[in-house]
C-alpha cells in the first residue's frame, strides 16, 4: 500500500494533487481511498446525534464551528484520536493507494511517516522553502 498525505495551507494544490492522483488510479485500474479526518469528525458526531445527517458542504457556519470544537476537544483527550479512526479504516480496506487530504496537525503528519507513506505538499512545500533561504543566503 502506498499512503499519501497532502497537507499545507489552503489555497496550495491539494485537491489538485488528489484528484490527479484519483483519475490516474481509475485509469489503471488502481484500488484507492480517500480518508478523510473531517469526514472522520463529520460521521462522529452524526452518529452521536451531534448534528443532523448532512454533507459537509452544506453545513452551516454553526456547524461548521461544532465540527472545530468536536474535532480539537477528541485531539486534546488523545491527539492520535482521529488518525487511529482513519488507521483502523486503512487497515480494513486495504487499498492499493490511501490518500489523507487535508494532513495539518504533526500528530497526523507523523502517522503518515509511522506508514512508510509520504506527506507530499508538506514536504514538498518544505524544500522549497528551504531553496529560497539558501538562495538568499
Amino acid at each position: 500500500m502506498i499512503l499519501i498525505g497532502a497537507g499545507s495551507r489552503a489555497r496550495q494544490g491539494k485537491s489538485l494533487f488528489c484528484k490527479t492522483i484519483i483519475e490516474h488510479c481509475d485509469r489503471t485500474g488502481i484500488k484507492w481511498r480517500e480518508y478523510s479526518i473531517s469526514d472522520a469528525i463529520l460521521r462522529y458526531c452524526i452518529d452521536r446525534e451531534i448534528l443532523p445527517d448532512v454533507r459537509r458542504e452544506v453545513c452551516t457556519p454553526e456547524q461548521v464551528q461544532v465540527l472545530v470544537e468536536i474535532g480539537n476537544a477528541k485531539r486534546r483527550d488523545n491527539e492520535n484520536f482521529w488518525i487511529d479512526e482513519i488507521h483502523t479504516e486503512i487497515v480494513n480496506d486495504k487499498p492499493a493507494v490511501a490518500l489523507i487530504p487535508n494532513v495539518r496537525f504533526p500528530s497526523e503528519t507523523e502517522f503518515v511517516k509511522e506508514m512508510d507513506g509520504f506527506n507530499a505538499l508538506n514536504y514538498c512545500r518544505q524544500e522549497i522553502e528551504e531553496e529560497k533561504q539558501k538562495a538568499s543566503a
